[in-house]
């Protein structure tokens, strides 16, 4: 008798627990971090990408635009090169290349002893001297991607800080508009957090592709962190 209730507890928890697991695979899949969990769905999905509610001097609020008025105005070049200045004509190189029309130099902070791609430099320079957020971001602020390719060629997801993209616009709905350097040229892309798993809402697209394999394509997908290079 033990034997039999031992049995139908175990399979009754089994069969609980996948249900549970079925449930919320989609949630941890892409936020693993707990903290990440909470604060993003415990405040508003649209306010939640758009302010962190800071205070900002005129002056940044133009800068903020002038960046993204540059980063607009890039879409379909070929080459990044003011005629003084040439930067790499890949993601990285177009935020620097941006920031620097916009009147900023970025790689005066340039952290000494890490030799990197430039996403991770464009990473730790926001995480020392500026900051980097889960849940918050404006018009000029950057969003970096992880596993948008294979960089270590090691056939697994666990290629960080792979991909990076200026933001733009930010829509009524939560999609975040930006422009990177894609495969394509430069580009723009879309992001919405709220629905990482769809690519569509209706006839307008929220999240696009990345990468062209794998099971974890779309941007929301691959999203690692929003980065600002302003106080």
């Amino acid at each position: 008798m033990k034997k039999v209730c031992f049995i139908y507890f175990l399979f009754t928890f089994l069969i609980i627990t996948f249900f549970i697991a079925s449930g919320c695979s989609n949630t941890y899949r892409y936020y693993r971090d707990y903290e990440y969990i909470k604060n993003f769905y415990s405040i508003n999905p649209v306010t939640s990408v758009q302010s962190d509610n800071k205070v900002e001097s005129d002056e940044v609020k133009k800068t903020r635009e002038k960046i993204k008025q540059i980063a607009t105005s890039l879409l379909g070049v070929k080459s990044f090169n003011d005629g003084k200045q040439t930067f790499r004509y890949d993601c990285s190189g177009f935020v620097f290349y941006v920031y620097y029309l916009a009147g900023i130099d970025l790689y005066s902070y340039i952290v000494d002893g890490v030799s990197s791609g430039g996403v991770y430099q464009l990473y730790l320079i926001a995480q020392t001297y500026f900051s980097i957020s889960k849940v918050s971001a404006q018009i000029g602020d950057i969003i970096i991607f992880n596993n948008t390719y294979d960089k270590n060629q090691d056939k697994k997801d666990n290629d960080l800080y792979t991909h990076t993209a200026i933001v733009v616009d930010i829509l009524n709905d939560g999609t975040i508009v930006y422009i990177h350097k894609s495969n394509s040229g430069v580009t723009r892309g879309y992001m919405n957090l709220l629905k990482p798993d769809q690519s569509s809402s209706g006839n307008l697209t929220i999240n696009s592709y990345l990468r062209n394999y794998g099971i974890l394509r779309l941007s929301a997908q691959l999203f690692e962190t929003f980065a600002t290079f302003f106080r």
